[in-house]
């Protein structure tokens, strides 16, 4: 049993895949009311009855679910190629949204099928190609392949764009593909079999995307600076070169009283002749090497409201575009919408670098209203502007006596040569050789190789 009340409930489930080449598609059959979104291994794989879109804890389904729905088993089939399905445990994660917060009722269940055939194929389980993947990190693939029959597969090649990256030996079959470069790929496997042939898995693509960036630029309880003394502004009060030292300031909820308020502002010396319009000024900062693309707002407002970030109209609400110092608000706002928080995103058009400014006045519905309530939450996303410098190439000079010099540029710091002899084993369990030493224009290690076999690569901890 649910508790009521609830905008989203989540789910989190483990199961065991002991052969992932066994399966051409996964079939999902889910209960949902009202809508569902879901995950295989931390990436989403489809939604049901949900927007589309970023999704948080508070977004709505699309449509009320009613009977005989609320019970019925929506199926979702899709293909095994870039499912995010591993060999091993996997991880399924469901999160249920309700269309309103009065809902009367939620359900959830989920029934999840592998189908296949013993047909000879090779799949490209991951990367998922739902959305952007972080520039700088490594693009993490695995495979999975079947010979028919029960044929062995003898290797796995990974390729990006039609150029291979990596080459895999034994399951699991994985690889990673490093510094991949800004844009749009295709990625798909090789697998080549025990009886000579080899065989391609259908494409993936990805995008490859600057690393996303998030600041929480004005929390809930912010610190505001608030002119309440009924002095008609102007324009120029928004502007970022404002002079607002002489304003008095204090950390939100702020307005008369009685409505949750943490600072209290002046009316006037009349409570039927109230101030009809108060102005609040705030500053957040947006890195260097940074671009903010989204303003995410939450806001309480009793009664009308203006927004302007730099000095230009970010939104208003309950509020008339030509509004003025004397203006009152649209409607009255009463009741529970007087402590309501509101949300609204807006495309970040004129931020700078450094110091940004926020101004809001807030209006009244008329000069008696018995009270006057704000406050504003200020995130901003964007993706940063920093690409990651490219990895090193890593050179090697076999020596007359048996020994491999490893080289690569001095201007390369910070960058560990590792080994291992087993190409398939986890990077965390490779060895490290060291950081080498600096010699002319580049850093040397030289290795007494013991083993028949082994493999090297550079790495930043």
């Amino acid at each position: 049993t649910l508790t009521p009340g609830r905008p989203t409930y989540y789910f989190r489930k483990t199961f065991q895949v002991p052969k992932p080449s066994a399966y051409s598609h996964l079939v999902f059959q889910m209960i949902r009311d009202d809508g569902a979104v879901v995950y295989v291994n931390g990436r989403e794989v489809f939604r049901s009855n949900m927007p589309a879109g970023p999704v948080s804890h508070s977004t709505p389904a699309v449509e009320n679910v009613n009977t005989p729905e609320e019970t019925q088993l929506f199926e979702t089939v899709i293909p095994i190629n870039g499912s995010m399905l591993r060999l091993g445990q996997n991880i399924i994660a469901v999160e249920l949204h309700q269309q309103s917060a009065s809902s009367s009722d939620a359900a959830f269940d989920l029934q999840l099928l592998g189908v296949g055939t013993t047909e000879k194929r090779v799949t490209l389980l991951s990367p998922g190609g739902a959305s952007a993947l972080p520039s700088g990190e490594p693009v993490e693939a695995e495979a999975t392949a079947q010979g028919a029959g029960g044929g062995a597969v003898t290797r796995i090649e990974f390729l990006a764009n039609g150029v291979q990256f990596g080459v895999a030996l034994s399951a699991p079959w994985r690889a990673a593909w490093e510094d991949a470069p800004l844009g749009r790929h295709k990625l798909h496997a090789r697998a080549y079999f025990a009886d000579g042939t080899s065989l391609d898995s259908a494409e993936v693509t990805i995008d490859v995307a600057r690393p996303v960036w998030f600041l929480a630029a004005i929390p809930a309880d912010g610190v505001w600076k608030f002119f309440d003394r009924g002095q008609n502004l102007g324009t120029a009060w928004r502007d970022t070169g404002y002079d607002d030292s002489g304003w008095s300031e204090g950390p939100a909820r702020l307005g008369y009283g009685g409505d949750g308020e943490t600072t209290l502002i002046s009316f006037g010396n009349s409570s039927a002749n109230k101030h009809m319009t108060t102005y609040f000024r705030n500053r957040f900062e947006v890195p260097e090497g940074v671009t903010a693309t989204n303003l995410a707002f939450r806001y309480q407002r009793d009664d009308g409201l203006a927004v302007y970030i730099n000095g230009r109209p970010a939104f208003r609400d309950n509020l008339a575009a030509n509004a003025v110092f004397s203006s009152a608000a649209l409607r009255d706002i009463t009741g529970a919408a007087e402590q309501q928080w509101i949300t609204t995103n807006i495309l970040a058009t004129n931020l700078v670098s450094g110091v940004n400014v926020i101004a809001a006045e807030v209006h009244q519905i008329r000069p008696d209203s018995s009270d006057l309530g704000f406050a504003l939450e200020l995130n901003l996303t964007g993706y940063s502007n920093v690409v990651p410098p490219a990895r090193p190439v890593l050179g090697l000079t076999l020596e007359a006596n048996g020994d491999a010099l490893f080289h690569w540029p001095a201007t390369a710091q910070g960058f560990q040569l590792k080994t291992t002899e087993d190409v398939t084993r986890p990077f965390a369990q490779w060895t490290s050789l060291g950081s080498g030493v600096a010699n002319g224009n580049r850093i040397e290690i030289r290795v007494n190789p013991s083993a028949s076999q082994a493999f090297y690569r550079l790495h930043r901890p």
